[in-house]
């Protein structure tokens, strides 16, 4: 959001001057903020940072976003199936970004654009999105070789389209071989900087491909004109607008960012208060004794248990929250389910610290009152262990090794 209220200043300023000029706003990517919890999921605070992102790309016009895989770990929600798409996901794009589950939709392989020139004739712009492989996306998408896939969706495009434009987040090493792959493409915009010094790589040609390299970060603004040449086709001219102190900031675009770091911070806030009082809550004699629904308290075990009690309250079940104080901005309630006991489900903030003797073995007062062979038997340990550790939350977790790890 650093530059947003600079680069609507000169929008601004660039609609004034040019008048009738047709034009589109276009990302090549890596737009969003992708920093990940321990389990890989997107943190609270992080999440609404990309949210106001989206929103700004809404409000303040941009045509097509090209989806990357760095946008992809969190437009994943936005792109599950069964509900109407918002504006900014219609305006996504991606070729080679596959869905492999009925749970999520893919954005298209190409957006087309119609633009009414000067002289009142039409010109139909066709973009294409393209991304690298990294980072790994999230479960339900694969990512297909840029360069093969843009072979055949830069055909397809350009039976619809005057000009194909791709936008692509891939490594500059890369951009050639996709242009030679794929030569129904008339430019490629690659969004790959990862550094100041790869900002200013010189435009390169590919067969027929113009490849023009785009800015770091949010320091420049990159501007790519077309003009119509003698012979019916086209020449481009690029240039980057510095976005210093020389284009003024937009009065009310940055009252949108600075509103959109608030809440960032709101957001981390919020979260380390909520970790904080629910630590509070759980460390008192009401929870900790709490008998509802039937159970009794771990304590209630080590009287006939004392050898597995031992065990148990010095393995790793019994610290399953000492790692959500040492993740304390990725803390929400959700977390409650797999970090701690829950006596009810209603309750979630009342739920006792770790992995206690009864979330596995069921509630035990009955047991404790009327001591009997029977109790605590678990029927399905497959499923029982496997509701926390999944494939996202636990990659390495091996049932069979762990069953003997925790067995007493």
């Amino acid at each position: 959001m650093g530059g947003l209220a600079r680069r609507v200043s000169y929008s601004n300023l660039f609609s004034e001057k040019m008048k009738g000029l047709p034009s589109l706003l276009v990302d090549g990517g890596n737009y969003l903020t992708d920093e990940r919890g321990y389990h890989g999921e997107v943190r609270p605070d992080v999440a609404v940072k990309d949210e106001w992102i989206l929103n700004a790309y809404e409000k303040y016009g941009v045509d097509v976003a090209n989806l990357s895989s760095h946008e992809l770990r969190y437009a994943a929600r936005l792109l599950k199936t069964g509900s109407e798409p918002s504006s900014i996901v219609r305006r996504l794009v991606s070729a080679n970004i596959v869905s492999e589950s009925k749970e999520f939709s893919a954005p298209p392989p190409f957006l087309v654009r119609e633009l009414t020139l000067r002289n009142g004739g039409k010109l139909k712009v066709a973009i294409i999105g393209l991304t690298e492989a990294q980072p790994a996306p999230p479960r339900g998408f694969r990512i297909e070789d840029p360069a093969k896939v843009a072979a055949s969706v830069a055909q397809t495009a350009k039976k619809t389209a005057d000009v194909v434009v791709a936008l692509a987040r891939i490594k500059q090493s890369d951009a050639r071989r996709v242009a030679e792959l794929a030569p129904a493409i008339d430019v490629m915009l690659v969004a790959g900087a990862d550094s100041v010094a790869e900002s200013f790589t010189p435009p390169q040609v590919a067969g027929r491909t113009q490849i023009y390299f785009s800015s770091f970060e949010t320091r420049m603004l990159g501007e790519l004109r077309f003009y119509r040449q003698s012979g019916g086709g086209f020449g481009t001219r690029a240039r980057y607008i510095s976005l210093d102190d020389v284009v003024p900031d937009d009065r009310a675009a940055l009252d949108f960012a600075n509103a959109a770091k608030a809440a960032e911070e709101q957001t981390r806030s919020a979260t380390k208060d909520l970790l904080e009082d629910w630590l509070s809550k759980s460390r008192s004699d009401a929870v900790k004794t709490q008998t509802s629904h039937g159970f009794t308290g771990s304590a209630a075990c080590a009287g006939c248990h004392q050898g597995q009690y031992v065990k148990w309250s010095s393995g790793p079940h019994a610290h399953a929250t000492d790692r959500l104080v040492q993740k304390v901005f990725e803390f929400e309630v959700g977390c409650l389910s797999c970090h701690a006991s829950n006596r009810d489900p209603k309750q979630m903030l009342q739920s006792i610290q770790g992995i206690d003797c009864e979330r596995c073995h069921g509630p035990g007062a009955e047991h404790a009152s009327k001591p009997a062979t029977g109790y605590g038997r678990i029927v399905d340990v497959k499923s029982n262990c496997l509701s926390c550790h999944t494939a996202d939350t636990s990659p390495r977790f091996d049932l069979q090794s762990a069953m003997t790890t925790v067995k007493h």
